[in-house]
């Protein structure tokens, strides 16, 4: 009897840390994004303080459910194909997966799929509150490579450029003076 109770007390442990793994992941990215798009207004565009989203308080929700994509789209694709191909896991352990890999070419592809996911939910959430809404929080149309002016080519650029820099391990390795290239190391980049 007691060992039953114990298993359903860790399954409901399990599931909580679950909740709050998301939950907090939600908020980071929803305060993280709120943050760069008020400097970002605020240095290039308005030249002034801007609340950058429709509501109240310091998050915009797209950037937390951004995150919450990239991070269960990564969890999968390392869970799902960690056999058949090495994903960047310098110290093993990742997402449960044992086996240790450096960089390989392998990496753009959870790069690429990162990206075309956000892209995505951008357009999404454009469609969503202007069909919706009808409230059009941002608008593209003036720009060159527009999408029904819900995705520009400038923002695809930036989030490529984005994911690349923040998720690649080869935008982040540098040389040491012995010549060796390490990870994660403070100095000039490659």
């Amino acid at each position: 009897m007691s060992l039953f109770l114990l298993e359903e007390v860790s399954k409901s442990t399990f599931a909580v840390e679950i909740l709050l793994t998301i939950a907090l992941l939600f908020l980071v990215g929803s305060m993280g994004g709120y943050c760069l798009e008020v400097l970002f207004r605020r240095i290039f565009t308005a030249k002034r303080w801007v609340n950058p989203g429709f509501m109240r308080g310091p998050w915009l929700p797209l950037y937390g459910f951004g995150l919450l994509l990239m991070f269960f789209l990564s969890y999968f694709l390392a869970l799902a194909f960690h056999k058949v191909i090495p994903f960047y896991n310098p110290l093993g352990g990742l997402f449960g997966v044992e086996q240790a890999c450096g960089p390989t070419v392998y990496d753009l592809i959870m790069i690429f799929s990162m990206t075309a996911s956000m892209i995505l939910l951008e357009f999404l959430a454009g469609l969503i509150f202007v069909k919706g809404f009808h409230v059009r929080l941002w608008d593209y149309s003036n720009m060159k490579g527009n999408i029904m002016g819900k995705q520009s080519q400038k923002t695809t650029q930036s989030v490529t450029y984005g994911n690349t820099t923040t998720s690649n391990p080869y935008a982040t390795a540098t040389t040491n003076n012995n010549g060796t290239t390490t990870a994660f190391q403070q100095g000039n980049a490659l």
